[in-house]
């Protein structure tokens, strides 16, 4: 199987985030999936981590 009918076998998934994970202060990241067999499982995810410390 080469790359291009792995690739639209399985999806892809991309994420970006923005600040420290590390630390106890506020960050963000941002997920865009897609995948060719289904729109279902297509979809922008925004994940925002807010401690409470």
């Amino acid at each position: 199987m080469d790359a291009e009918q792995w690739v639209l076998n399985h999806g892809v998934q991309m994420s970006v985030g923005f600040g420290d994970p590390g630390s106890d202060s506020t960050h963000v990241r941002l997920d865009y999936r897609w995948h060719t067999k289904s729109s279902v499982d297509d979809g922008i995810s925004l994940q925002i981590h807010v401690p409470f410390n």
